[in-house]
């Protein structure tokens, strides 16, 4: 793709946040705890005892995330910055980061600049991958995660093991998701009956997760964390679902509605843009890559089950949703003129759709939360 259409892209991705930002509700402190963000008080903590150890109780499955806050502290307290303000610029400016290297993927595998415009729409005005974060930036090892994904992604792509190895390291800093990209790397091997030709680089793979979750291990037991919980709490988040006793239609709420709310107008775009699907052979590891991360990543929210999960299923799901999109769009092939005459209707779905009631100016959709 030329400069010119690079500049442009850039430029709409600008306008696109900037238009998020402006119209954002931006929360303090207190209100981060209210409206969705209450997991923020552990990373806070994480970040104010920094370079020390928190003498707060924190949940081991939030103190075993404490890279980053970790890092966040210590620069704010090294230079007397103000750390909640530190985390909100760092929010914004991972934002671009994720737009940036979207663009770096779309371009290797050959997007036409519609698909490209579609898809940086779809991303900026999913709120829960925007609007969230900016209203709660406390939370901002999510923004993490989806940039060592990205990154991961753009390995497979190039084939570079340097992106493999450092996507899966900020990957695995961030959250304990990052396992689904492990598996999905050593996936890709498995299926070409290559990983014994590869056992250097998987081993190597193996051995940083293995590292940086013992090192997280660490300093979540060097704090007052619930250590008696660990173990119940890995259990529930693999089995939770299963041991909780809901009626079919709080299931269906859970695992359908709530979600829908994320990625249903990512499919009705599809539905109304698509002209043919036609599947691209040529991108098999990235294929295996994207279907497996993507189901691993939506898959763990919902077997934690409605109790521990709740209404945070919809973030936590969306952590799959930049995988699903780029899997969707490497084969589809968009109808002619689609911008020429759907316009209108793809602004009216994603101006609705950015639009949420809590984490936007907007209060026109007050009435319809469920």
């Amino acid at each position: 793709m030329d400069r010119e259409k690079n500049s442009y892209i850039i430029i709409l991705s600008f306008f696109c946040l900037s238009y998020i930002f402006f119209t954002n509700a931006h929360f303090n402190y207190e209100e981060t705890l209210i409206f969705g963000g209450a997991d923020g008080e552990s990373y806070l903590n994480i970040s104010k005892y920094s370079p020390g150890i928190s003498k707060i109780n924190i949940q081991p499955i939030h103190s075993e995330r404490f890279i980053f806050p970790y890092i966040i502290g210590l620069i704010a307290n090294i230079f007397s910055l103000d750390i909640f303000l530190l985390y909100k610029i760092l929010s914004i400016s991972l934002l671009f980061a994720i737009n940036f290297i979207f663009i770096q993927i779309a371009n290797k595998i050959n997007f036409s600049l519609a698909k490209i415009v579609l898809c940086l729409c779809l991303i900026n005005f999913n709120p829960y991958i925007t609007r969230f974060y900016i209203s709660n930036p406390l939370i901002l090892v999510d923004l993490f995660f989806y940039i060592g994904l990205l990154i991961t992604i753009l390995g497979v792509i190039e084939k570079k093991n340097f992106h493999l190895l450092s996507g899966l390291l900020i990957a695995i800093s961030a959250r304990q998701t990052a396992a689904a990209i492990l598996i999905s790397i050593l996936l890709i091997d498995l299926v070409n009956k290559n990983f014994l030709k590869k056992v250097k680089i998987n081993l190597i793979l193996i051995i940083t997760f293995i590292i940086i979750v013992f090192f997280n291990f660490y300093y979540s037991n060097q704090t007052l964390s619930y250590k008696g919980e660990r173990a119940s709490q890995y259990f529930i988040t693999l089995f939770g679902l299963f041991m909780e006793n809901k009626n079919l239609f709080e299931i269906f709420h859970f695992l359908v509605l709530l979600p829908l709310l994320s990625f249903g107008p990512l499919i009705a775009v599809c539905i109304f843009t698509v002209r043919k699907i036609k599947y691209n052979s040529k991108i098999k590891d990235l294929n295996i890559f994207l279907l497996s991360s993507c189901v691993l990543i939506i898959l763990q929210p919902f077997l934690s089950g409605i109790d521990v999960t709740g209404r945070n299923v919809m973030r936590l799901t969306t952590l799959g949703y930049i995988p699903l999109l780029i899997f969707l769009f490497s084969h589809i092939q968009l109808s002619k003129n689609f911008l020429k005459y759907k316009t209108i209707f793809i602004i009216v779905i994603l101006f609705i759709w950015s639009s949420h009631p809590t984490l936007s100016i907007f209060s026109f959709l007050e009435t319809f939360k469920f």
